[in-house]
This record gives structure tokens, sequence and C-alpha cells, in this order.
């Protein structure tokens, strides 16, 4: 198996989104998107969490591991039409 984790494109372990759902690690990525596995702490369950990231046309912002920005305001518009 890949080891994503080592990969700038994909969030942390451990990084909260919405305040609720704590990652643990990448299932899988590819050319359109990246799938984790996280916790949801208010339900207390397991998640799956599938993240749009077309990595052609998007980063990863430096600032903040949660943002995606397009790469050009040509991909801006692809990005924001999808």
């Amino acid at each position: 198996m890949t080891d994503y984790q080592d990969s700038v494109c994909v969030l942390g372990k451990g990084t909260v989104l919405n305040g609720h759902f704590q990652v643990e690690e990448v299932l899988g990525a590819g050319g359109f998107g990246i799938t984790y596995r996280a916790v949801d702490k208010h339900l207390e369950r397991v998640v799956a969490i599938k993240e749009f990231y077309p990595g052609a046309w998007v980063s990863r912002s430096t600032t903040s591991s949660a943002t995606v920005t397009p790469i050009s305001p040509q991909h801006c518009l692809l990005f924001t039409a999808m």
C-alpha cells in the first residue's frame, strides 16, 4: 500500500474538519480526490471522508492544511465550476 501520509497534498493525521471530524489516515487517492478514515467525535464512530482534490488544478495552502486553492485564475474557474 502507498504511504500517502508523506505527501504534502494530504491532510495530516489529527487534522480536525468542521469542528468534529478528526482525520486518522489516508485510505486512497486518485486524480480528483483523497479518501480519509476519520472519527466523528460527536457520534463517536469511524467515518470515511472524500475530499475533492483535483491535484492538477489545486494545491494545499501553506498556512492552513485544510485549505485548497486553485493554482491559477484559469484553474479557479474550472475548480469552482465543479
